[in-house]
């Protein structure tokens, strides 16, 4: 089965597509929220059980998610989102495309009454275009945001993204606020339209990269909390904890 290359993944090499506006290069990416300007905080959540990690091989899929021009400004509470629901954010750029690179990026679209509002939206201001790291990494995040129909999603599934932060406007709505790949195959192309870096291999993310990926993203959180949970020295340890985890979550909501 193929999958993305994690190591190149977490390089930090620039794209060779050179960008209208790149937010990220130009320091221009503070001012995009005129909400929030706080920085993303990363919390720790486990994406594996435990039988799992017992096993030679974890498979894990990297997806491209955007979040269109209309809810940049909520870019790092949808990032919080992101991280508590076990979303690992491996690579991430804030861009302005162009027209001509917006058709490029949405050619299979070409033949839909959308199009033309679709390409006008998308180039109507920044995006933020991030690569995403999970377990059954590509329906999670398709489960999250919701239907591409902003009504519906609100009508039926109004805890999504696209229920949340969408819009409903005009004949052919498209500013339902974000984009994800639709399979493995698409999320290849699209990872290495903005990312034409990043290398594609065969190999599944063995158990070392596990190890490895649990130590950086899960162990600063949890020496935290044993840390205060050391100095408080509560009368029940277990429920303390739990209860410290789900406030220090809280605090990035």
């Amino acid at each position: 089965m193929t999958s993305l290359n994690c190591s190149s993944l977490s390089s930090n090499v620039i794209p060779e597509r050179k960008w209208s506006i790149n937010y990220i290069q130009n320091k221009q990416f503070q001012n995009l929220s005129d909400i929030e300007s706080y920085s993303t905080l990363y919390s720790n959540v486990s994406l594996f059980d435990e039988s799992e990690l017992n096993e030679q091989c974890v498979v894990i899929e990297y997806t491209l998610a955007i979040i269109k021009p209309s809810i940049t400004k909520y870019m790092y509470k949808i990032e919080n989102i992101m991280s508590q629901k076990g979303f690992v954010i491996k690579k991430k750029d804030i861009l302005h495309l162009r027209k001509e690179e917006t058709s490029d990026f949405y050619r299979e679209h070409t033949s839909e009454l959308y199009f033309t509002n679709l390409v006008e939206y998308i180039s109507s201001g920044p995006i933020v275009v991030y690569v995403l790291m999970k377990k059954n990494c590509i329906d999670e995040w398709k489960r999250l945001i919701g239907p591409t129909n902003v009504k519906y999603a609100k009508k039926n599934f109004p805890f999504t993204l696209r229920a949340k932060y969408g819009i409903e406007s005009g004949n052919f709505p498209v500013k339902n606020g974000f984009h994800g790949s639709s399979n493995r195959h698409a999320a290849q192309n699209e990872i290495l339209f903005f990312f034409p870096n990043s290398e594609i291999d065969d190999n599944n993310l063995n158990i070392d990269d596990t190890i490895e990926f649990l130590q950086e993203i899960m162990m600063p959180t949890i020496s935290k909390g044993l840390v205060e949970l050391y100095k408080e020295d509560p009368n029940d340890p277990l429920r303390w904890f739990g209860k410290w985890l789900l406030s220090t979550n809280s605090m990035i909501n």
